[in-house]
């Protein structure tokens, strides 16, 4: 499924900042089918363009010095200085300033005021990923917060998503809203440093945990089927960058 648009506070696109980029493209390509675009050698990376099918799903790019290698979510905003200089406001410190992109979008990265790094991105000529909630597209963004409430009301006041919280087996999750409709996660992540966490979408989670063992990956939560819901996994790629997957079907 393609979106038709992104509204403001709404999960757009997401990009991998790595160590070793032909080691990343080796990995994903056999474990999603994914292809590579490499559009901005010129502007100091190259920045890949992640695709499937010819459709964007996610961006891949030479990590800044000292920076692990992590997958990163990006909101979508309608004005990108705007929305920077109101999570300033909000208790956000700036990682990388508002920018141009090369015509496709402007851009910055803040650390919000629990730690977690986040961009805005508004968009010009790309409105995000093109594939979403399929297997090897993009599926969901969840923010593990060690305060869900001091979080859902900076991203509130920033972007003015909303949040519900629903029963997920004997406990509870809460969803990011726009517009009522759920388009990310939040949970409680006091183990942990906060951090925006991304899912991609594949057709047998089991599966895709023997591909990762195989490809030099690791396994950090074996596929488990959720309450009431699809099979989930969690994996590191073999240079240390954590993502989930979620089952998905073509009709979702």
């Amino acid at each position: 499924m393609e979106p038709t648009a992104y509204k403001q506070g709404t999960p757009c696109w997401v990009d991998l900042a790595t160590t070793d980029l032909d080691g990343a493209k080796a990995f994903y390509s056999t474990l999603f089918g994914w292809e590579f675009n490499d559009i901005a050698p010129e502007a100091g990376g190259p920045y890949t363009m992640i695709e499937l099918d010819g459709e964007p799903v996610a961006g891949l790019a030479r990590g800044p010095e000292g920076f692990p290698p992590a997958w990163s979510t990006y909101l979508a905003v309608d004005d990108c200085d705007a929305a920077t200089e109101a999570a300033v406001a909000a208790g956000a410190s700036v990682m990388m300033p508002v920018m141009e992109a090369m015509g496709m979008g402007k851009m910055s990265f803040v650390f919000d005021p629990q730690g977690a790094h986040v961009g805005f991105w508004q968009a010009l000529a790309h409105r995000g990923s093109e594939v979403v909630n399929q297997p090897g597209g993009f599926a969901w963004s969840e923010l593990h917060s060690p305060d869900p409430e001091a979080s859902a009301a900076f991203y509130g006041a920033v972007v003015g998503v909303g949040t519900s919280t629903r029963p997920y087996g004997d406990d509870t999750y809460t969803m990011l809203l726009v517009d009522d409709r759920p388009v990310g996660g939040l949970m409680s992540g006091a183990d942990a440093a906060a951090r925006w966490h991304t899912y991609f979408g594949v057709d047998d989670c089991r599966a895709v945990a023997e591909s990762v063992k195989g490809l030099g990956g690791r396994v950090l939560v074996e596929p488990f089927e959720t309450p009431g819901g699809p099979s989930m996994a969690t994996f590191a790629d073999p240079q240390g960058a954590v993502f989930s997957v979620v089952e998905v079907t073509e009709s979702q």
